[in-house]
């Protein structure tokens, strides 16, 4: 294959909103792939790390697709903030023969550092260069993850999806803390109901400094609902035309001489009255 260079794709790119849309995908991995590891001069232009210098009819040819599709994708990518066309910027032209593309987020994916571990890696044997990449890159994201979080990968236990792309990651620490502030409810559980949510609603996720927030309001309004237990409702009973004598006469044994009084008089009540 023609190049050594390397890029790297972080697992939470498969949450990002043009994922499953296979041009504008394939087109952002190309221009990642044939964008410029550093700063180079072109036909008397400056180009910036991370640039692109092509065309639609180009990126059509080398993508297999029509032109139409290429100008689709890139206002995906441009809306998404993903790439900035920095054509005019750079050569003060309005109408120029060619395009510069820019990945915003390029050193995310490459570093600069990558050309001399290249060279070095070159004299060693195979196997010896596959071993050592594999550290390298194992290293690598250890490290990376510790500069922006302040903790290793071994410590991550959950990931929740952020609006930029990448993942807000709960270590064990923040899972023990929130396991006793939030006695009532299952963290983890609501963790994974969270990861849910966001995944549906990609307008809801929330940038890394705002997800701390976010994830302790769900845990307290969750712990909220638990603790308020609903009240039992009151059976009301049906109204009765009947005297409280006669309703309360199952509670209220009669006795013995007062149910012959009583039969007595009912008798007397049968008889007809005589005509005087």
């Amino acid at each position: 294959m023609e190049g050594n260079r390397w890029v790297k794709l972080w697992e939470s790119i498969t949450k990002w909103e043009w994922y499953k849309d296979a041009n504008t995908a394939r087109l952002f991995f190309h221009l990642i792939i044939k964008a410029q590891y550093k700063d180079t001069r072109w036909q008397g232009y400056e180009i910036p790390r991370g640039c692109v210098v092509t065309s639609r009819k180009r990126l059509a040819d080398e993508l297999g697709l029509t032109e139409r599709q290429i100008r689709t994708a890139v206002r995906h990518l441009e809306e998404s903030k993903e790439v900035e066309n920095l054509t005019e910027i750079l050569t003060k032209k309005k109408k120029p023969h060619f395009t510069i593309y820019k990945v915003v987020s390029y050193d995310k994916f490459q570093n600069n550092d990558q050309d001399e571990d290249q060279e070095a890696t070159k004299k060693r044997p195979r196997s010896d260069q596959e071993a050592t990449t594999y550290k390298k890159d194992k290293k690598l994201r250890n490290k990376e993850i510790k500069n922006i979080k302040g903790f290793a990968l071994s410590d991550v236990r959950f990931e929740l999806p952020l609006s930029d792309g990448n993942s807000y990651y709960v270590i064990q620490e923040s899972l023990n803390d929130w396991n006793d502030m939030f006695p009532s409810i299952n963290v983890l559980t609501e963790l994974k109901r969270m990861k849910a949510y966001l995944d549906a609603h990609p307008n809801k996720k929330r940038k890394a400094h705002e997800m701390e927030n976010f994830v302790l309001r769900w845990l307290s309004k969750e712990q909220d609902q638990k603790l308020v237990a609903p009240k039992p409702q009151e059976i009301k009973q049906p109204q009765s035309d009947l005297p409280d004598w006669y309703t309360n006469q199952k509670s209220t044994p009669v006795k013995e001489s007062t149910k012959k009084e009583l039969e007595k008089r009912l008798e007397r009540l049968r008889k007809p009255k005589e005509i005087q």
